[in-house]
């Protein structure tokens, strides 16, 4: 009765498939479908657009005053579990014709030190095993427990996320005759928290799949040559720059 408004829900969900059909040909769909025993025989796996967790919540508040006018502030905020993606190598690794779309064999130390490497410019092929190792260990590529096996289509997750959206309305009241007549001046926020702190509603976008081990060659016989070069901060996603960003937008209305 005084003006103010409450929401909040929570959502969760999992989405699971063996082909997602993100793409309008038939021949991407089967190419591009991320697998390791095959592109004829893909396996159960989470789907690109699986969101575990969703939280949305919002207030509102809105007073009138004198006989014309009235102000309404609101917050608007969505959490969101990160996106999801495939870790794959970089080349045609099983010699389908295909590149990028090979899952990742996630190596142990051992299995490193066993793997050949290319030299490449500044690292010779005992630098990019120690990397490798590193990186593999390392909490940021969360692999460290997937040591041994393959990593599965869309395993992995970009960090959660969290955007707050403002909007202050301002109302303006004139009756002619029986009937209001209202002019509404908004001024809405997009992504407002980014516009305190650079850091703060980032966007995550690591694309459908990361290539972080490229092979480099593959003999008859299956024997391969590989190269790695060590992701900045051993993340396997960028920000989205544009959805990262703050924004602001006016709006006018009349209401009759």
């Amino acid at each position: 009765d005084f003006g103010l408004d409450l929401m909040a829900a929570y959502t969760y969900g999992q989405s699971k498939g063996v082909n997602d059909g993100t793409s309008s040909q038939a021949y991407s769909n089967w190419s591009y479908n991320e697998n390791w025993r095959g592109s004829n025989n893909p396996e159960v796996s989470y789907t690109d657009f699986d969101q575990p967790h969703r939280i949305i919540a919002s207030a509102s508040y809105k007073v009138s005053y004198g006989k014309n006018f009235a102000t309404s502030v609101a917050l608007f905020y969505n959490g969101n579990s990160g996106s999801r993606y495939s870790l794959c190598y970089n080349g045609d690794l099983n010699k389908d014709g295909v590149n990028g779309n090979d899952l990742l064999y996630v190596p142990t130390d051992a299995e490193v030190d066993a793997m050949n490497f290319k030299t490449l410019t500044g690292l010779t092929p005992d630098q990019q095993k120690i990397d490798l190792k590193g990186f593999l260990a390392s909490e940021e590529s969360g692999l460290s427990d997937k040591r041994g096996g393959y990593a599965e289509r869309n395993e992995l997750m970009t960090p959660f996320e969290h955007h707050f959206d403002l909007r202050l309305m301002q109302d303006f009241y004139i009756m002619v005759g029986s009937r209001k007549h209202t002019l509404q001046v908004n001024l809405d926020v997009l992504n407002i928290g980014n516009l305190f702190n650079r850091a703060w509603g980032t966007v995550n976008s690591p694309g459908y799949s990361y290539t972080p081990i490229k092979a480099e060659s593959v003999t008859a016989d299956g024997a391969a040559t590989f190269s790695f070069t060590k992701p900045s901060n051993n993340k396997l996603y960028n920000q989205s720059d544009y959805n990262s960003r703050w924004r602001a937008q006016i709006g006018v209305r009349y209401i009759f």
